[in-house]
């Protein structure tokens, strides 16, 4: 049983959800001064990309089954590649995305072919993990290109658009961007999940023998699925380089940058396009909430998480029968310790 079951309530939700995130910077400039507005723009942009990656992900380890520790490798690969790309060749940051997002999905082919023909969860997760250290590594030596671990920087800001600025004193043409990049590639997983490759894919995710034998072509589905997923991971990365100007292998390949995604996406709850969004929103606003704690914040943070494995188990918007059994069993000890009370007197 999931949240938000009637058709017409999720649809209505959804669109009160995107009208609110489309009027958000006038409410924001309304009550705040300059410097404040910057400051919650630069913070539901980050909700943004990562409610953008999660979803992503969602598609692969959530819809197909497939736990891949290797997706922060093609949001790295994106974003590495569209700054080489303009330091080096002089391409338009906006050709970015499609350089980003080609790039990606051509690594995720070469990680497909081998990782995608194991079957157990466990093998994937080891192979996916070796691939993306060894893509690190790979990025932290070539540092004649990628100038290692010192980091790639001099990534330019996008060419001015109509005399929309994007130079970064003011967030709010970025703040549109990300929208538009959140909004197309959670209306590209909605597509994909409703159409017959969706249903092939919760096929798969249920039982590899049953979808072999009703005839789904699994190896092409995975692979599909897959590079799709990584071409989304990709164009988001090319977002990000030319929004946080400066990468680093560690930060964008490192295994932390999947812990995020699986946490938020684990949070939220897999297997529905709502679950990543909320969780990746609920879990950047709850840190950046709680940064005057400094590392208090993580004990905070782990709590939450444990807690929500524990008694949540599919997440928070995937439980509603444990909200609806938790709430009947408080309902129960109530009434039970009121009718008592009624004997006693």
């Amino acid at each position: 049983m999931k949240l938000f079951d009637h058709k017409k309530s999720k649809r209505n939700a959804s669109a009160a959800f995107f009208l609110v995130l489309l009027i958000l910077p006038v409410l924001i400039r309304l009550v705040c001064d300059n410097s404040q507005q910057n400051y919650f723009l630069n913070i539901f942009i980050m909700c943004f990309y990562w409610a953008a990656l999660t979803s992503s992900w969602n598609l692969v380890a959530g819809y197909l089954g497939i736990f891949s520790m290797a997706h922060q490798v093609f949001f790295g690969i994106g974003a590495y590649a569209t700054a080489m790309f303009g330091l080096y060749a002089g391409t338009s940051p906006w050709l970015g995305f499609l350089v980003g997002g080609v790039c990606a999905a051509l690594v995720s082919v070469v990680i497909a072919v081998p990782c995608l023909r194991l079957k157990k969860a466990p093998y994937i997760i080891i192979a996916t993990m070796v691939l993306a250290e060894i893509v690190r590594l790979v990025f932290t030596n070539l540092k004649t290109w990628t100038r290692g671990s010192s980091g790639f920087w001099q990534i330019r800001s996008y060419e001015n658009i109509s005399g929309i600025d994007f130079s970064g004193v003011d967030k709010i043409p970025y703040y549109y961007l990300i929208l538009i990049i959140f909004a197309v590639i959670v209306g590209a997983c909605v597509y994909i999940v409703k159409s017959p490759t969706g249903l092939a894919m919760e096929a798969i995710r249920e039982s590899q023998e049953a979808a072999e034998a009703i005839g789904v072509n699994i190896a092409r589905t995975k692979i599909k699925v897959f590079v799709v997923s990584a071409f989304m991971a990709g164009v988001v990365g090319a977002f990000y380089a030319h929004y946080m100007k400066i990468l680093t292998p560690d930060a964008m390949f490192g295994q932390n940058l999947m812990t995020e995604f699986i946490a938020m996406s684990l949070f939220g709850g897999t297997g529905i396009i709502s679950g990543p969004i909320f969780g990746a929103f609920f879990i950047t606003i709850l840190m950046e909430s709680l940064k005057s704690l400094a590392n208090y914040k993580l004990f905070i943070y782990a709590g939450i998480l444990i807690l929500v494995m524990i008694f949540l188990p599919g997440g928070v918007l995937n439980s509603k029968s444990e909200f609806t059994s938790g709430t009947n069993k408080l309902k129960k000890h109530f009434n039970k310790k009121s009718g008592k009370a009624a004997q006693t007197k």
